[in-house]
This record gives structure tokens, C-alpha cells and sequence, in this order.
């Protein structure tokens, strides 16, 4: 189970009580730099493997070319306010992989090597022949898998919270405290944040939906990503557009993969979230009551310890010119709330690579 399925299924409770509070105390958004970009990404789609089409978004700019890789249930549009931090020395693109808004969802497919085959033949498409790829959470996997098969495509590596063997059995700590979470029932009001449209229940307005995603991945979500993850239904109650299905077959696909660093040549850098902080590795624990602070403090504490054992403590012994950084107070998405240090830390592997 990857850090992101973790908070979806930790979330139902923190996750509308956050709501609730944000609701009422206006907006929650972080110390990020907004970004000065003049002109929206374009968006549109290149040939995956198997007739998948795969959604591209150019944020532009002129160089070497940067890939941002997703993770788990995001499109390339939560990279909107990271990529253009990136594009005045580089061209960035970033790749929505197959099951997601607005790519191809297929019956199968999910498994690493089919999504390493649908990165390689996108880039063919692009005219992509090298670039310094940057994944987060299970895009991690596809980055190792890449610098091993297709050495040639690769310039550096940057994992976002992604350098992982999601195989560990130690990994079971992320099922172990998802049930932690009270009942919704016991925190909030529901009331206050939802309302019923000729049977179907959401949330009452994208502006919370906004605020909710924000609270849960400890960043402000860029308003293009937002609009992908919900959608309008009747009477204009918010729904979640989340594929159970494909997030499931993800996953599993993800949990049945080993990887290897040995033989990475180029520059790696590794970036991993401050898991032992529990409002880092939860951000919304800062909403809920102190008993349930306290029981995920325990569980953060035993998360970041699995992650130093199955993540970066082994990216040390294969990749010993590594640079590996734990981000103060990082949530898995801190590239959402510390775009800036992220920028910084990517455009250095690109010097280190000559890139």
C-alpha cells in the first residue's frame, strides 16, 4: 500500500472535519511562491502502448527536457504549480498515466512494466530521446525501471517520496493504521459540509472540494488538478471521480514490485516526507482530537521507520553518490506545499547531470 492510498483510506472523518473547519475559517493555503507563468500548460495526447492514449501537459520553456511523473490517482495537472518553477532553463512536460482523467482507462495494465512500456512509447511520440525524470509516490517505481532498462533515456533521477519497495512486508504498518480513524459521525457536523441531490450525497461546492484536497495532502492542489478529481453532478452537488477499480489494480501492480537501483549511473536525488512528524505524514491531525493525534503519532513514528529501512536506506547502499533528503515538515505531496525547495532540489540534479 503506497503513503497516498494510506490517507484516502485514513480520510473520511479528518477529511471532513477539515472541510468543516476550512469552511468556516477561510482559506488554508501555504507559504508556496505563485507562480508567474503568463499563459496556461497545453494540453493533448500521445500513443501509449496497446491503442492507450496518454494525456501530455507542456508547460513549455526551452532546453533540456524534464518529465514529471505522477502518482497514485493524479493527473499532470498537480504538477501546475511545481513545473513552471522549472521551465527557464528546460522544456517540462509532465504524463497522465492510463486509468486516470483524461488517458485512456483500460481493463488491465496497471502492472509496472506496462506502465514503464506506455513512458517509453509516449516519449518516442514526444521526440523525447533523454530527459532528467522527476516521479512522485509509485511513479518511483517506473523511474528505478527506466534507468535500468533504457539507460540511454535518462539524464538524472528525482523521487519525490517515491524510492520505496512497496513489496516490504514492514509496509503493512500503512493497513495497520488506516483504521484508526473515528467514525464520521463522532467529529463533524455532516450537515455542514454536505448536502443531498435526488439521492446522490457530495460535498456542497467545489470550493470546499478545493479546500478539502488541500487539507488532505498538506498543499494547495492547482485548480486544473481540482476540477479532474471532482466533477459537478445534479443540482450541482460535488462528486469524487476517483476509478476504485483502477486505483486497486494500481496498487496492486505497484505491491508486487521489487526495485533494484544497482547499476544507476546518473545523478540520483531521493526526497522523502517528514513521516516522523505525525501533522507531516497526516496533515489533517492537526483538525482531529488529541487521542487520535496520539494514535497516529505512534503510527508515524513507525511509518517513518519502514520508510528509512525499505526506502532510503537502501537507495544509500545501491546509489551511493545519492543525495537523500528528508523535506522539514514535508506531507507526501510536499511538492505541493514546498514547490520552491522541490524546484531547487530538481534543478540541482539537473546541474549535477549537466543537464
Amino acid at each position: 500500500m503506497s503513503p497516498d492510498r494510506l490517507l484516502r483510506r485514513l480520510g473520511p472523518a479528518l477529511l471532513l472535519v477539515a472541510v468543516l473547519v476550512s469552511c468556516s475559517s477561510g482559506s488554508a493555503g501555504g507559504d508556496a511562491t505563485t507562480s508567474t507563468r503568463s499563459s496556461p500548460p497545453v494540453s493533448g495526447f500521445v500513443q501509449g502502448t496497446d491503442g492507450v492514449l496518454l494525456e501530455y501537459r507542456d508547460w513549455g520553456g526551452e532546453g533540456p527536457p524534464i518529465v514529471l511523473l505522477t502518482g497514485l490517482g493524479n493527473s499532470a495537472a498537480v504538477f501546475d504549480d511545481l513545473a513552471p518553477r522549472l521551465t527557464a532553463g528546460h522544456r517540462v512536460i509532465g504524463l497522465t498515466r492510463r486509468g486516470f482523467a483524461p488517458s485512456t482507462v483500460t481493463a488491465d495494465g496497471y502492472d509496472v512494466p506496462t506502465r514503464v512500456a506506455d513512458d517509453i512509447a509516449a516519449l518516442d511520440g514526444l521526440g523525447i530521446e533523454r530527459a532528467l525524470f522527476v516521479g512522485h509516490s509509485i511513479a518511483g517505481d517506473e523511474l528505478t525501471s527506466l534507468a535500468r532498462q533504457r539507460p540511454d533515456l535518462v539524464a538524472g533521477l528525482v523521487y519525490l517520496d517515491a524510492a520505496l519497495d512497496r513489496s516490504d512486508p514492514g509496509l503493512v504498518v500503512f493497513a495497520q493504521c488506516a483504521p484508526l480513524a473515528p467514525p464520521v459521525d463522532q467529529v463533524v457536523d455532516l450537515s455542514a459540509v454536505l448536502r443531498e441531490v435526488d439521492g446522490q450525497v457530495g460535498l456542497v461546492d467545489m470550493e470546499a472540494a478545493a479546500r478539502l484536497l488541500e487539507l488532505q495532502r498538506g498543499g494547495p492542489v492547482p485548480a486544473a488538478e481540482v476540477w479532474r478529481r471532482f466533477y459537478l453532478g445534479p443540482g450541482g452537488v460535488v462528486l469524487d471521480v476517483e476509478p476504485v477499480a483502477v486505483v486497486a489494480a494500481m496498487d496492486a501492480g505497484t505491491n508486487s514490485f521489487t526495485p533494484d537501483y544497482r547499476g544507476i549511473a546518473v545523478p540520483v536525488t531521493a526526497l522523502y516526507g517528514d513521516d516522523a512528524d505525525p501533522t507531516a505524514a497526516f496533515p489533517l491531525v492537526a483538525r482531529a482530537s488529541a487521542e487520535v493525534k496520539e494514535r497516529l503519532a505512534d503510527c508515524a513514528r513507525r511509518i517513518a521507520a519502514v520508510k528509512r529501512s525499505a526506502g532510503a536506506e537502501r537507495v544509500r547502499d545501491q546509489v551511493p553518490d545519492a543525495v537523500i533528503e528528508i523535506v522539514p515538515g514535508g506531507p507526501h505531496y510536499f511538492f505541493l506545499q514546498q514547490p520552491d525547495l522541490v524546484a531547487d532540489r530538481i534543478l540541482a540534479t539537473a546541474r549535477r547531470a549537466g543537464w
